[in-house]
């Protein structure tokens, strides 16, 4: 069990996630809310984030806080600076500060303007360290940037640092993922969230009809990235992400938890109060103030099948007590019939007092979802 997950469950924590879209190129790969960087519309968006963030008018206190992308990192110092000004109210008792950032775009001024206002983790936009790949899929930087990227963080007193890697990429070979792998034992990283491409719509790549291994070849590949990871010292603990030496994201825990959290900025979600909320992608519209697209009420057996859902993507799994304390339900009792065929098969397994995914069943997920959905 993950001490730190433990905590986040008994002591529920309020998220707060902050999203600036804006890059200085664009990915073939991506289908998230970005646009180019360009100053006086940062300017104008980060006056508007602020109303969005006061509208709010928090007055909990904020566990882990999360700027993600986008590429929050191209904004200069003075912009960046504004942003923490408008964050710094929330900032004090968060036990995670997360911001995204890319390594083309980092200087080490920077990384002291993050320390300064508390930013403790860094996610890193890495992909792969084959520089060809890197071309193809419209990534800027180069390996050394990476590198000297993550010894000046240390140096500037941010150790709690995650990378985010891809498999299944145009070019790619299993040959070019062990060497990822290989330099991947050497950094000293805290943290790591590798994904296999999933193609969206409107994308480059998509247009292009790029197509990625089977589904035998994907499932082998990936078999054997966990293998490695654990030899490295990485921990699973959920389906795609990986912790060393007890630093999970905490903040995304915040998510598998089915916890409840503030989303701002443009094509944010929030979940406040069993209402999830989607705000608008269009940009106009968000610098008029108008930031909210839909928001829906989740019922109750819909909030109840969600925390299942969510929470088996965690190898910790599900806490039967705290499940029964927020749904009044005893979920072995209510999902028994639908569940058992998989605690028999070893995919699922209960286990101090958690209903916990085995390492086959986290892998099988999407399947036993699947047969568990009414």
């Amino acid at each position: 069990m993950n001490k730190k997950i433990e905590w986040l469950e008994n002591n529920e924590g309020m998220g707060l996630y902050v999203h600036i879209p804006f890059c200085t190129n664009i990915c073939t790969y991506c289908d998230f809310s970005k646009m180019y960087y360009k100053k006086e519309w940062v300017d104008r968006y980060l006056k508007a984030l602020e109303k969005e963030v006061q509208q709010y008018a928090i007055d909990v206190p904020i566990t882990t806080l999360y700027i993600g992308g986008g590429t929050p990192s191209s904004l200069n110092e003075e912009q960046l600076e504004s942003l923490f000004q408008i964050l710094k109210p929330y900032a004090g008792r968060a036990l995670e500060y997360t911001i995204e950032v890319n390594p083309e775009s980092m200087t080490y001024e920077k990384l002291l303007l993050f320390k300064t206002y508390g930013v403790n983790r860094l996610s890193i936009g890495v992909q792969t360290f084959n520089e060809a790949i890197l071309k193809k899929i419209g990534r800027l930087h180069h390996n050394q940037e990476v590198f000297l990227l993550i010894a000046q963080a240390r140096e500037a007193g941010i150790k709690n640092i995650s990378i985010d890697l891809m498999y299944n990429l145009p070019l790619q070979t299993k040959e070019d993922i062990l060497k990822d792998l290989m330099i991947v034992e050497a950094l000293p990283i805290t943290h790591l969230s590798y994904y296999s491409l999933i193609l969206e719509e409107h994308t480059v790549l998509y247009n292009e009809h790029f197509e990625g291994m089977d589904e035998q070849e994907e499932y082998t590949i990936t078999e054997m990235i966990r293998e490695k990871l654990e030899q490295f010292g990485f921990h699973r603990y959920e389906i795609s992400n990986f912790e060393k030496n007890g630093h999970p994201s905490l903040h995304n825990c915040v998510y598998w938890l089915d916890q409840h959290y503030y989303g701002c900025g443009l094509g944010a979600h929030g979940y406040l109060d069993n209402i999830r909320y989607h705000n608008t992608k269009q940009l106009s519209a968000y610098l008029n103030g108008e930031f909210l697209q839909t928001k829906e009420t989740i019922e109750h057996k819909e909030s109840m099948f969600e925390a299942l859902m969510l929470g088996l993507r965690l190898a910790n799994g599900i806490s039967l007590s705290s499940f029964k304390q927020r749904y009044q339900i005893d979920l072995l009792t209510y999902y028994q019939e639908r569940l058992q065929p998989f605690i028999d098969q070893g995919l699922l397994i209960i286990e101090e007092n958690h209903l916990r995914p085995t390492s086959k069943g986290m892998d099988l997920l999407d399947f036993i979802l699947l047969e568990l959905v009414d």
